[in-house]
């Protein structure tokens, strides 16, 4: 669907207390003329893509109210 395809695979702890596995890749992304290396987890074939957290925090973003738009945050050190 992006273009991105796997590179490995790494087992996850589910949130139904399960293991499953899943491919992942570390793609780059361009967003508002900056450019970070991220980490991408592919879900199942059921899955909906959604930003993923480290993605966003790599810019210094996250979700705002209601998951409409990015907000600035600053890092933690």
């Amino acid at each position: 669907m992006l273009g991105i395809e796997p590179q490995w695979a790494q087992e996850f702890q589910l949130a139904d207390g399960g293991v499953g596995e899943r491919q992942m890749a570390e793609p780059k992304v361009q967003l508002e003329g900056q450019e970070r290396i991220t980490v991408c987890v592919f879900g199942d074939s059921e899955s909906e893509p959604v930003p993923e957290k480290h993605c966003l925090d790599t810019f210094g973003l996250t979700l705002g109210e209601g998951d409409e738009r990015l907000v600035p945050v600053r890092f933690n050190l």
